[in-house]
């Protein structure tokens, strides 16, 4: 029985390939544009369809040799990751699987984006996806870090411009406390996550590009040390 049901599914599989490559190539039924953009449509709810199943950027799939290969030596864990919360404005934890690495800007890089990436369907309490503030891509901005053992220091290097251009990409039509929410939230959520996944960092400062201690319209004191007591 089972042997006739999987025979079942591939012979159906195989006509509705047949039925699709018969559309292509009929150039009664698309010709010349239309034939384009079909194939665009589908190539796109293929990639788009791969990348929610396998839970990864698309642009992964699309330039697979483009981006490093994890290190074998670094570990993938379930930790109790931070994020704010829309109604309260409060830190909230969710499990989510981070890959951790023995290079302290890429492990700062890889922290950053997982906070600018939602929890996904395959991590747990789903509950934290509606509540949880959806930040920016503000960490393209990270340059480098740099840990002093001596100090328990870790100085986290950014980019002016880069962080610059993020908020005129995302954050430009919103009113400026909206903007204050999200600079301030995101380096706050970024401190607390840096404190959990390496307990051996006792204070945080970031060191951007630019004679300003601050950046505009922002409270959060980048150029100030942040201790691990008062997260």
């Amino acid at each position: 029985m089972l042997y006739l049901f999987f025979a079942h599914c591939f012979r159906k599989i195989a006509y509705y390939c047949e039925v699709l490559y018969d559309l292509v190539t009929d150039t009664d039924f698309v010709a010349g544009q239309h034939r384009v953009r079909f194939l665009l449509t589908v190539f796109s709810v293929f990639l788009l369809s791969g990348s929610i199943l396998a839970d990864v950027n698309p642009f992964h799939l699309l330039l697979p040799g483009f981006f490093p290969i994890p290190d074998a030596n670094n570990q993938v864990e379930e930790i109790d990751f931070y994020t704010l919360s829309h109604q309260n404005k409060s830190l909230i934890s969710y499990p989510k699987h981070f890959l951790r690495s023995n290079d302290w800007s890429v492990q700062v890089k890889r922290t950053a984006a997982s906070i600018s990436r939602l929890p996904s369907l395959r991590e747990k309490k789903q509950h934290v996806r509606y509540d949880a503030v959806s930040f920016p891509l503000l960490g393209t901005s990270i340059r480098f870090a740099w840990f002093s053992e001596k100090n328990a220091l870790l100085i986290i290097y950014l980019s002016r411009e880069a962080l610059q251009d993020e908020v005129d990409i995302f954050l430009k039509k919103i009113h400026t406390d909206k903007k204050v929410f999200y600079l301030d939230g995101f380096f706050r959520v970024l401190t607390a996550n840096i404190f959990k996944l390496n307990p051996e960092v006792q204070r945080v400062q970031y060191a951007i590009e630019e004679k300003s201690k601050k950046f505009d319209f922002m409270t959060f004191p980048l150029n100030q040390e942040h201790a691990r007591t008062s997260f």
